[in-house]
């Protein structure tokens, strides 16, 4: 049987990885093959990381997502968008309560 193949090109390619039985761990910071990076977006999008390394090293193994909550977050950005200038307050709570 052949080994499945990683699809090239896709945001997921990481996620790919890491849930193959067969890919290495990752590893500390500065093993490895890296490239150094000028760019100060990404120094400060790894320094933001950083102190939550355990979580985001213990994402793809947990089952636990946070979809439906986003999914809610959508719905009512929506239901408010639609009654912008329209309504009061009061009125978009009812709409929102009451579309769930």
């Amino acid at each position: 049987m052949r080994p499945a193949r990683r699809p090239r090109g896709t945001p997921s390619d990481t996620a790919w990885a890491l849930r193959r039985p067969s890919s290495p761990p990752l590893s500390e910071p500065g093993q490895g093959v890296t490239q150094p990076c000028s760019s100060p977006e990404l120094h400060t999008l790894a320094a933001g990381i950083r102190p939550d390394r355990a979580a985001v090293l213990a994402a793809p193994a947990t089952s636990l997502t946070s979809g439906t909550v986003e999914g809610n977050v959508t719905r009512i950005k929506l239901l408010k968008r639609q009654m912008y200038g329209r309504a009061t307050f009061d009125l978009l709570r009812r709409r929102i309560l009451l579309s769930s």
